[in-house]
């Protein structure tokens, strides 16, 4: 159940090592229904191959808002490869926002907050909150490299790419203004350098990168901007008067 990351500098383990249950994720996709008696399975993917790599055993009861439960099964691998089987049972309770409704939480079973979701660390026997278990997040444990090139790859993601920092930026999605694309590209460029340079790689100075629809024949130089297709050209940004204040 590790994750990017994992396990980073030793201590405790993070978020992102184990299991989230997130209740509202649940309600979206159905699995659990308020007014009905639901059963399945929780699976978690793996980000990168998608495949599944753990399920859990449920079974919901929330016909009444009083009274609601979820019961979880499931099996555990011990750090010496004994299998151990579980079976928890959580508390679901409700809340009524001011706009009306309802909202439905978790009561954690260690700590008795409510909560939105419940996680799984490895080689722990049940789920609970955050908080119940000391858990912290990925990027308390990165290193100054590591953020560097998180905050790049999610600019890079943001355009659409798929975390390529060096080969061309990405084209402009079609629901992005172009004065917001070019402002994106040269963030990215401008992270990318900085993670690069912290690296100890040699690098050039920062500047925007060539699209991938750029026309290189055409004369066009890597770092210049592209008119966009339509006829209207891109807004020119108003320069920001610098405000002196009285000697």
């Amino acid at each position: 159940m590790g994750g990017h990351n994992s396990g980073l500098r030793g201590g405790n383990p993070v978020v992102e090592d184990g299991l989230i249950l997130d209740i509202g994720v649940c309600l979206a996709r159905g699995e659990l229904r308020p007014g009905f008696q639901t059963s399945g399975r929780f699976r978690w993917r793996d980000s990168y191959s998608g495949e599944c790599n753990s399920s859990v055993r449920f079974d919901a009861d929330m016909r009444e808002l009083d009274g609601a439960r979820l019961r979880l099964r499931f099996v555990i691998v011990g750090r010496d490869g004994d299998v151990r089987r579980h079976d928890q049972w959580i508390a679901l309770i409700t809340s009524r926002p001011h706009f009306g409704g309802v909202r439905w939480w978790f009561r954690c079973p260690t700590s008795g907050r409510r909560v939105r979701a419940l996680h799984l660390p490895p080689f722990r026997s049940s789920f609970a909150s955050r908080q119940a278990h000391g858990l912290g997040y990925c990027c308390q444990r990165e290193s100054r490299r590591g953020r560097l090139l998180r905050a790049a790859r999610s600019l890079d993601a943001k355009l659409g790419g798929n975390g390529n920092l060096v080969g061309p930026a990405p084209s402009k999605p079609k629901w992005m203004r172009w004065q917001t694309y070019w402002d994106l590209c040269e963030q990215l460029d401008r992270a990318a350098w900085r993670a690069f340079a912290n690296m100890g790689l040699p690098v050039i100075a920062p500047g925007p990168r060539q699209p991938l629809d750029a026309d290189v024949s055409s004369g066009s130089i890597v770092g210049q901007r592209k008119a966009p297709k339509f006829d209207k050209q891109i807004p020119k940004v108003k320069e920001r008067s610098v405000l002196r204040r009285p000697a």
